[in-house]
This record gives C-alpha cells, sequence and structure tokens, in this order.
C-alpha cells in the first residue's frame, strides 16, 4: 500500500508531472520501495511486485492499472528491459537515481524508430525532437496559406457578384426603358 507523509500521497504530489516525471517520483519514493524502487547501480529500476504495483500505484497515479500498457509506454520513450533479471527492471541511459533533470533528455520514439531493437542515441532523439517540432509548424505555416488563398477566393467571388448584379441591373434597365 502507498503510505502518505507529510506532502500528501504519491499521486497528489505529482499530478502534474509528466509521464516520465511521475515514474521518477515513484521510483524514488523510499514509500514505495517494497513494490518499485532502484536498482543497485542506480541505473535502472525494478517492479519487485506487479500485481501490488498495478493495483496500487498505477491506478492512483496513471488512472489505469494495466501493466502491460505501462511497459508499452515505457517502450514507446525507449526503455528496455534489463535481460539479466529476473524481476521486471527497466533501464534508459538517461535515467538515473539522483538526476532527475535528466529525464528532460528522453523524447517518445517515432513510429519509424519502434521496429528496431537499438535505442536511440541522445543527439537522434533531439533530432527527432526537432522533427516534431517542424511538424507541429508546419500545419500552421498550411493553415495561413489556406486563410489566404480561401480570402483570395471570397473576394475575387464578391468582384464576380458585383459584376453580375450589374449585368443584370443594366438589361433589366435595358427592358424598363
Amino acid at each position: 500500500m502507498v503510505k502518505q507523509n507529510g506532502c500528501g500521497t504519491i499521486a497528489s504530489r505529482i499530478g502534474h508531472l509528466s509521464l516520465l516525471d511521475r515514474v521518477y517520483q515513484m521510483v524514488d519514493d523510499p514509500s514505495t520501495n517494497s513494490i518499485i524502487s532502484w536498482s543497485q547501480s542506480g541505473k535502472s529500476f525494478i517492479v519487485w511486485d506487479p500485481l501490488e504495483f498495478s493495483r496500487d500505484l498505477l491506478e492512483r497515479i496513471f488512472s489505469h492499472h494495466d501493466f502491460s500498457l505501462f511497459i508499452q509506454k515505457l517502450n514507446h520513450f525507449g526503455f528496455r528491459k534489463v535481460d539479466s533479471s529476473e524481476q521486471w527492471e527497466f533501464a534508459d541511459d538517461e535515467f538515473v537515481k539522483g538526476e532527475p533533470e535528466r529525464v528532460g533528455n528522453i523524447y517518445r520514439r517515432l513510429d519509424s524508430d519502434s521496429d528496431s531493437d537499438a535505442k536511440p542515441s541522445v543527439t537522434r532523439l533531439k533530432t527527432m525532437k526537432t522533427v516534431v517540432m517542424k511538424r507541429k509548424i508546419k500545419p500552421t505555416v498550411d493553415n495561413k496559406t489556406m486563410k489566404r488563398v480561401e480570402m483570395k477566393k471570397k473576394i475575387k467571388l464578391r468582384v464576380n457578384n458585383k459584376k453580375a448584379s450589374k449585368a443584370v441591373g443594366d438589361q433589366l434597365q435595358g427592358l424598363r426603358i
């Protein structure tokens, strides 16, 4: 069970953090060491009791209790299961005990990287972040361009409507005489 200290439960303290920040806080919290904790090296973390982890921690922190979904999310960020361990042990070069600021160097992998077993380097991840940022900017540019095109079409349509109205008006004028 998750213990409370003077700051409240883990969930209340870390509800506003990103997924990886929340995982880091959970691993780093001494009150959860029987369920999840750092490995001896501090370069990976171990889920000691997946059932209790799913029931008591996942539900409170991630709004689900599916351990396989948790693993899938870790995989999306490039975490790897430590093969030599009989436990559920996960590692990432940037997920290190005592260095929470390094979590910011971990980025979600692009779909094209999910097929490869090799973990992308930090440089590769930063490049991927730049690509993602460019993709986010591009629709904004396209939207502006589309709005300009639509505005030009509306202006042209108004001009054509005025010409047509004038022509119809002239024809009606000719019939009245």
